[in-house]
């Protein structure tokens, strides 16, 4: 029965992928050993843009599926700590076996050694151990990040391959400022989980998430240390960290400072193309210096009350400054004809500081019921200063200036449950969070109206899921409710039209098995894309004399019910991901 059942799923897999253009390949080392969990990323050429991202498997292998035929060759680029990076010009199809060779981590003109990282996989979530390895000593968080298997960064951003961007824990506690990552030092991380089918606990928009968690220090007394960077691209930039702590007892008192100084230059060519009684087309040229600031401080304590039982509070500071300027050179054509050329500089520049608070307690009520709560408050006030001029061949020339910003209240608190079930785990809990929001923009020669936007939202959340493993059989079930109430508010009035409330049940359902040597897994869950708040802006805002920007109050989430089919057995590995989007 069993062959039977592993012979139809392989002839299921093998029809599905003769359906759609596939890449596959495998790693192997200088020893002819599989290269597991590296990271593979697809891209066109010659451009090298991202198409997809994946890792390898344990047995080295990887495969894209869905590969676009509009252009047939492209370049997969292949990188796993310890080894150099190997870049391979490929077409659809089987690229065959792929050989990469041991390097050294170098850190300036130090050699680093050391054993590499240990990965553990567990149905969607994949476990990097990063304390005693060669990640520790990388230096920050943000550099650790770049080299765990699934990840894409760049500057200040991370993404999860298939995912997007990934909220982040440490130590249980959300982040809301990527910066956080830039303080954290590599040697104070133990480990680093990454979840790809989060469940009912997480809030319905999340797709994907990384737990960070840190070591667990020891001793007693004063701590602290200190890092400085130097880093040359075009522009040179630097950092510099100061953090302090000392321990007593059961009590930890810790602070830091961080200032960070990045400067950079970015080029961009622009083609857009305008469809109203005529057709016009704008393409440019753009190159764009810019600078940004960063000046944050941090305190904060946490008090082990017993062996089970912790709490701890924590104040953030961030202030933040930024001066950018571009250059643009524009041409303009109006039905196929030349029409304009005009020269574009935007002077830029817009300061903000941001203060946070966050409180936790974690503990154990009796003997097996554990409880996580967290509670947030966050306020952020910016303010940017645009000035545009444009000296124009055929028209008149025009300078614009502007103001815009917003003000942002946010209070969150989130508590959780657990407690063993029967052979399983149950966990249950609930989320609330309150969100207030001011935005203006004002333009001084009055070619855009003023604009005096108010957002408030409400979501309330309930949860609860189980979690059951069975020797090598895992069974994970999840339900959350949410309730979302949104007002809109144009100049002080409220718009009921625009004004919304949603209620909406969100199940999971993930099961894996094995099959002989073969492990599959099933996975449903039903997940939310809501507008983001600068999409739902009504002011309109000055880009240049042929182009205005502004957002749509009336934009309605959406809502996908994913389904996913993953097989991984010695003779292949396929991931089927089906997205069924519907409107609200």
């Amino acid at each position: 029965m069993k062959k039977l059942l592993l012979l139809t799923l392989c002839l299921m897999v093998k029809s599905l992928s003769m359906q759609a253009q596939t890449i596959s390949g495998k790693l192997i080392d200088e020893h002819k050993q599989p290269v597991a969990f590296a990271n593979v990323v697809l891209q066109t050429l010659p451009d090298s843009v991202f198409l997809q991202g994946t890792i390898t498997d344990e047995q080295g292998k990887f495969v894209f599926d869905k590969v676009n035929q509009n252009q047939s060759e492209k370049l997969i680029q292949i990188s796993c700590l310890g080894y150099e990076s190997l870049h391979q010009h490929v077409v659809t199809g089987d690229v065959g076996v792929l050989s990469l060779r041991s390097s050294a981590i170098m850190l300036g003109e130090t050699v680093i050694t050391g054993r590499r990282p240990t990965y553990s996989l567990k149905g969607a979530s994949l476990t990097t151990n990063v304390e005693n390895t060669l990640l520790s000593s990388l230096g920050t968080a943000h550099d650790v990040l770049k080299r765990i298997p699934g990840l894409k960064t760049g500057d200040g951003t991370v993404e999860v391959f298939g995912k997007g961007t990934p909220i982040i824990y440490i130590n249980g506690r959300k982040i809301r400022d990527l910066s956080e990552l830039e303080e954290l030092n590599s040697r104070d991380i133990a480990k680093i989980e990454l979840i790809t089918n989060p469940g009912a606990e997480y809030d319905a928009e999340v797709k994907s998430v990384l737990r960070i968690k840190t070591v667990r220090r020891t001793g007693e007394g004063w701590g602290g240390n200190v890092r400085s960077m130097l880093q040359k691209g075009r522009l040179w930039s630097n950092n510099q960290q100061l953090s302090l702590n000392y321990r007593k007892n059961n009590l930890d008192i810790f602070g830091s400072f961080y200032y960070n100084k990045q400067k950079r230059k970015t080029g961009q060519e622009d083609l857009q193309t305008v469809y109203t009684d005529k057709l016009l087309e704008i393409d440019g040229d753009s190159e764009s210096p810019y600078s940004t600031e960063n000046i944050q401080g941090e305190g904060g304590a946490n008090y082990q009350l017993n062996e089970n039982n912790s709490l701890g509070v924590r104040y953030t500071y961030n202030y933040y400054s930024s001066d950018s300027h571009v250059y643009s050179l524009f041409r303009v054509r109006e039905n196929n004809l030349d029409f304009d050329k005009f020269d574009f500089t935007n002077a830029m520049d817009g300061s903000g500081e941001t203060h946070k608070v966050n409180a936790y307690y974690n503990g154990v009520w009796g003997r097996q019921l554990n409880v996580d709560f967290n509670v947030d408050w966050l306020y952020s006030d910016n303010d940017t200063r645009q000035n545009i001029m444009e000296n124009s061949m055929n028209e008149e020339d025009r300078t614009v200036h502007s103001v815009s910003g917003s003000r942002n209240n946010l209070y969150a608190c989130k508590l959780v449950f657990s407690h063993p079930v029967f052979a399983g785990i149950l966990q249950f809990g609930t989320e609330i969070s309150l969100t207030n929001r001011h935005s203006h923009y004002v333009n001084e020669e009055q070619i855009m109206n003023d604009a005096f936007d108010k957002i408030t939202s409400c979501n309330q959340a309930g949860f609860v899921s189980y979690d059951l493993p069975v020797g090598k059989t895992s069974l994970n079930a999840g339900l959350r409710y949410e309730h979302v109430s949104f007002n809109y508010y144009e100049d002080g009035v409220k718009q009921e039209g625009q004004c919304k409330e949603y209620n909406n049940l969100f199940p999971s359902l993930s099961f894996s098995f094995p099959v002989g040597k073969a492990q599959f897994a099933l996975g449903y869950s039903a997940r939310i894309q809501r507008p983001g708040y600068f999409m739902l802006r009504s002011d309109v805002q000055y880009a240049n004399r042929y182009t205005y920007e502004r957002g749509n109050p009336l934009l309605q989430p959406e809502i996908s019910h994913d389904l996913s089919f993953r097989a991984d057995t010695s003779l292949f590995n396929c991931l089927l991901f089906i997205p069924i989007p519907r409107m609200l």
